[in-house]
């Protein structure tokens, strides 16, 4: 009796474990994997580039490389805060962060911490690797759809308006949004009709670009510069970059008195300090494309050889005036104190009688 007993509890016991085995299995079977990633079930998300640096973030992690780690780890954080669709849009954040690394190559220097500007400079080598790898269409491209969109415009006796061309820049079927950013289309369409919208793309750099890496590095003297000149810019009118180079040029007069001042007083602190922004004052001088003074001097010589061939007397104000309608001396490259300069310098008695 006792036999019994125990053979048909043995039963029970074998036929749940049998039960619960064969539950488990279908549920296994029911029930999709995980990984890493998510579910099995779940398709990649992203653009292939993005693929990519995901997969290199698993395989940095298992080897331990920790700077290749961690400039694609804040690459991905970077991802998280927008929706990222083309490998375009991933191109941008890996030029910003190029950019933020070279600013804090020249930090470390300026330290002396070579060990981190080893560490910077191995940075830059991983994310000029993604860079390259992503298909892009060039400038010079651009410019030449830019280009024939406005001498299409022309054509058909239509103004080419910046915001027109623009417009149809963006919508060009030779630049799809999965190769080119509008950033880079805006950029060149700037270049090629600089002044059909912005008086001047000198100050708007300085506005938008270099004020905002400034007061996010604490460059102190840097601030005080491009304030300086903001604040100059609000007094008059500025139509193109050569306005805003009188407005260099004449801070760069006022700041060598300054030095000049500050020798005499034996502070050699503050020499360094102004020149400083001397050169940071060069370097915005030095962007601006202007005409050389050889090239006004032949203008105006020519103007002058014109009166006398016709036997004209030669008059300082109407060479000037002449100069600065000369196709040559287009307004928004040469400031009209640089044709005064060179005028008064050939004719230096400001007229000349005509020639006999």
């Amino acid at each position: 009796m006792l036999n019994r007993s125990i053979l048909r509890a043995s039963s029970r016991l074998l036929c749940r474990r049998y039960a619960t085995e064969t539950l488990s299995s279908a549920s296994a079977k029911s029930t999709p994997a995980t990984t890493d990633a998510g579910l099995i079930g779940d398709a990649p998300q992203g653009p292939p580039i993005l693929l990519k640096i995901r997969e290199d973030l698993k395989t940095a992690t298992q080897n331990n490389e920790t700077v290749k780690q961690s400039v694609i780890q804040n690459l991905v954080d970077a991802t998280q805060t927008k929706p990222i669709k083309t490998d375009i849009q991933v191109l941008a954040l890996i030029n910003k962060a190029r950019k933020e690394s070279d600013v804090a190559i020249e930090h470390f220097k300026i330290a002396e911490r070579q060990d981190l500007v080893e560490k910077q400079e191995e940075t830059n080598r991983i994310l000029d690797e993604y860079s390259s790898s992503i298909e892009t269409i060039s400038a010079e491209k651009i410019r030449g759809i830019v280009e024939k969109i406005i001498a299409d415009c022309k054509s058909r006796n239509e103004p080419a308006k910046f915001g027109h061309v623009l417009n149809r820049a963006f919508k060009h079927p030779e630049l799809p949004f999965e190769k080119v950013g509008r950033a880079e289309v805006l950029k060149v369409v700037q270049e090629v009709m600089p002044y059909e919208r912005h008086g001047s793309l000198l100050i708007l750099q300085i506005y938008r670009k270099d004020l905002k890496i400034a007061l996010q590095n604490k460059e102190t003297v840097k601030l005080t510069v491009i304030r300086s000149l903001i604040n100059a810019t609000r007094e008059k009118p500025i139509k193109n970059d050569i306005h805003v180079l009188a407005l260099i040029n004449k801070a760069k007069k006022e700041n060598q008195m300054a030095i000049d001042h500050y020798k005499v007083a034996g502070r050699q602190d503050l020499v360094e300090k102004q020149e400083v922004i001397a050169g940071i004052l060069e370097e915005y001088a030095g962007s601006v494309e202007t005409i050389s003074p050889e090239i006004v001097k032949k203008v105006v010589e020519e103007i002058i050889e014109n009166f006398k061939a016709r036997n004209e007397k030669v008059v300082h104000q109407q060479v000037l005036i002449k100069a600065l309608k000369s196709p040559k001396l287009p307004s928004d490259k040469l400031d009209k104190a640089d044709v005064l300069k060179v005028l008064q310098e050939v004719l230096p008695n400001g007229k000349s009688g005509a020639s006999k």
